[in-house]
């Protein structure tokens, strides 16, 4: 009786599919679509509509790779929560290499928006993006619908 106990148990477990839970990233590289289970690096686009990316900033994404976009793309990227310039320096970003924030300008839903990117300490990767919209000086009846328009398209998205 044992035996057929454990038989049963055994062929149970042995035909039983496994769950695994993991995050899967589709990317684009020079026009063919891979899966792989980590973020898709510069050379690779990733999905617009995955929510693990914003503004082309993919979570997860190392300094390094930071740096390289923002000089590909010459953004005014500044070291810290301040976005003082007004165009790209690579020896302002460079200027403090233990910083693992960066701020820059930028329009976003046609409006100005400062966008602050969090790194890790000790990884260096990309763990939370802020973004500011700067509608102050919208009426208040715009800036209502400002914040319903933003707030039904992440809704969509995310």
């Amino acid at each position: 009786m044992k035996n057929k106990i454990i038989v049963y148990i055994l062929s149970f477990v042995l035909t039983t599919p496994f769950v695994v839970n993991a995050k899967i990233f589709k990317c684009t590289t020079a026009g063919k679509t891979i899966y792989q289970n980590r973020p898709c690096s510069v050379e690779t686009l990733q999905e617009k509509n995955e929510p693990s990316v914003f503004d082309g900033w993919i979570f997860g994404m190392s300094i390094l790779a930071m740096k390289q976009r923002a000089e590909k793309e010459q953004l005014p990227m500044n070291s810290g929560n301040y976005a003082l310039i007004s165009k790209f320096n690579g020896k302002i970003i460079e200027s403090q290499p233990k910083q693992r924030v960066y701020t820059y300008r930028t329009t976003l839903m046609d409006k100005l928006t400062t966008v602050t990117l969090f790194f890790t300490k000790t990884t260096k990767v990309l763990y939370q993006i802020k973004a500011t919209f700067h509608v102050l000086q919208l009426k208040p009846e715009e800036r209502k619908y400002f914040y319903e328009s933003l707030y039904s398209q992440l809704s969509n998205k995310y």
